[in-house]
């Protein structure tokens, strides 16, 4: 629930956090592995919390790419981290 008294404002919370939660259950088995394996390998906490941070990024690593490159995504991490945010194109 949130922080007014708005009976409007808690439905709309409650709907996006519902079309939330199904988002993240719809994602399968494989996309779940990819992004499992991006996070764990990542010895960089500062890069693993700016995955988790910006979530479509992640998303954007796992369906672009055919085989995780540590490399690559390690790069690519911190060049949006700490210069300006590319895409993987």
């Amino acid at each position: 629930m949130i922080n007014q008294n708005s009976e409007m404002l808690n439905k709309l919370f409650f709907t996006e956090l519902q079309m939330l939660v199904e988002k993240y259950n719809k994602i399968d088995g494989v996309t779940k592995k990819n992004i499992e394996s991006i996070i764990t390998n990542l010895k960089d906490e500062d890069l693993q919390s700016y995955l988790i941070n910006n979530p479509n990024k992640l998303l954007e690593l796992v369906e672009n790419i055919d085989e995780i490159d540590e490399e690559a995504v390690i790069f690519l991490t911190w060049h949006n981290l700490e210069i300006k945010p590319i895409g993987m194109h």
